[in-house]
This record gives C-alpha cells, structure tokens and sequence, in this order.
C-alpha cells in the first residue's frame, strides 16, 4: 500500500424551495471516502464502518473521469466509504460520490485542479449545480451554468446560529422518477411567483431577516408536482411552520424535507415526522448544523 487519501463530503439540500435547479446548502452530515493505491499483491486495508465500492461506483467513473481529462492513467485502486447519509432521499448522497472521486483523484495527481475546475467536471457528470457546488464549497451556493459550459457562481456563508432540521421518510424517491413528474413548461404566474421568491429568499440569507423564509422558501415549479409522491408532505411543510420553523422545503427532489431555524428542533423534527407517520409512512428526522467547509480531505 503505498499512498491512501481519505476525504468527508457533506449531504446537501437543493434547491431550497424556488431556487430550482440553482440553489443549494451543505449540511453537517458526511459519507467518509478513502483511497487506497494498490500496489503488488499487497492486500487491501479493511476498515471498519465501511462499504467497498465496486469499480462501477460514482466514485470511480468520478475519478476515472478526472485521469482522463489530464491524460493520465489511473492506478489500481481499492475504494471505501462510509456512509452515512441516507440514499436517494434528496439529500445529495450521489453528488458526495461525484465529489469524492474527483477530489480523491486530484489529491492523488498532486492537486493539479482547483476547485472551480473540479466543480466544472463535476457538472458535467452529475448535471446539477445546486447539490455539486455545496458539497465542494460548503454554506449556500448559487451556480447557473450557460450552454457553453461556463459557471457562474455566488457563495452565501452559512449563517451563524442558522440550523437544519431535516425529515426523512421511508420513500426512495429516485431522480429520475421526480423529474419525470415535471411539466415541460410552466406558466406566466407560475415563473413569475418564483422569480419573486427567490428574491425574497436571498434577501432573507443576506440581511438575516428569518421571518422573510416563510415565504423565500415556498415554490410553484417543483415542489406542487412531486408532492403526490410524498403522503402527508403538504401537512409536514404546514407543522414544520406551526412548530417554529422559519421555513421549510423539500429537499432536493425528495422525499426528505428541509426546515430552518434557530430553536425549537425536537418540536419541529417531531411536527414534520409526525405529519408523514399519520399519512401512513413512517419517518425519522435529525437536527443539523449547515456545513460552512465543503467537501475536505483528512
């Protein structure tokens, strides 16, 4: 064994209600990758905890993908993770892979890529700005990507004192089958009540006026087609403000859903699951931190 390279990459929560596609937040929630090169017959390192990854994983083809790209053969690798944020539940844990493999590869060639370029081969494989951009930068980020491939990106600081409480039903709910259930188009009113929205929502995050959340994370694009998929998803986002949450959201394409707050995470994680638990599903929720780092290596 002659070099391993171990990296966190945090959860994260997209879109942030009507910042579809666009805007997204890292969570202190983390999958845990490590990245043994193998050389000889020497055997692999088990560690406890983990989960070897097959050579079909995200976290390879990631890494392959970056080797590839500065014309570099990759080595005989031996991939493990750790995993600890739950799977296709909107929560970012496909986007940690994409992000591992690219990091893991680039640690390992000597860091030859900064994270702006690790961020534009992210985009390429996993397609979605607002779940790549926080795992790699940590807090808010905003990125819109224009059809030749340039990125734009704004970061947003976590806020001091700004905490997630975040629901977790027992639903898969693939990407795929979320984004199937959107429109083509949208109307007038529908764009237009978004657009607005997202003005409110980042006014909220910079001036830290928490009660405009309320509103800054209600949506019309997204959320009012995915939610049949969710029983008792409306009542949660409802309870969740009830219960003292700021505002409150599906988290990615879902199933879990995002709130904010200050205070009062025991009363508003409870609200939520009780709300989907009366639905018929059952569901688990945890409070978090927001993730101010990013994605790092240990």
């Amino acid at each position: 064994m002659s070099k391993t390279i171990s990296l966190s990459v945090p959860a994260t929560s997209a879109n942030i209600g009507p910042g579809f596609d666009t805007i997204g937040v890292a969570l202190d929630l983390h999958n845990v990758f490590h990245f043994d090169v193998l050389e000889g017959n020497t055997p692999p390192q088990l560690r406890p905890r983990t989960l070897v990854l097959g050579e079909d994983s995200l976290a390879h083809l990631a890494l392959y993908r970056l080797y590839a790209t500065l014309g570099k053969q990759p080595p005989k690798l031996f991939v493990q993770t750790e995993a600890n944020i739950p799977f296709s539940r909107g929560l970012g844990s496909s986007s940690t892979a994409v992000v591992g493999g690219l990091l893991g590869g680039n640690a390992l060639l000597g860091n030859p890529l900064n994270k702006e370029e690790i961020l534009a081969l992210a985009l390429e494989i996993e397609g979605h700005p607002d779940n790549v951009a926080p795992a790699l930068f940590g807090g808010f980020q905003i990125a819109v990507r224009e059809p030749d491939g340039t990125i734009t990106r704004v970061s947003v600081p976590a806020p001091e004192g700004l905490k997630a409480v975040v629901c977790i039903p027992e639903l898969i709910m693939p990407t795929e089958e979320a984004r199937a259930a959107l429109p083509e188009s949208w109307t007038r009113a529908e764009t237009v009540a978004n657009l607005g929205r997202v003005a409110v929502l980042m006014t909220a995050l910079l001036s830290r006026r928490w009660e405009l959340l309320r509103v800054g994370m209600d949506d019309r694009l997204h959320q009012p087609y995915r939610a049949k998929f969710i029983p008792g998803f409306r009542a949660a986002l409802d309870a969740a403000l009830d219960a003292g949450a700021y505002g409150a959201a599906l988290s990615g394409s879902g199933s879990a859903i995002l709130a904010l707050t200050e205070a009062y995470e025991e009363r508003i994680g409870e609200a939520m699951a009780s709300a989907i638990r009366d639905a018929g599903t059952r569901a688990q929720w945890m409070p978090l931190h927001l993730d101010p780092e990013g994605a790092k290596l240990l």
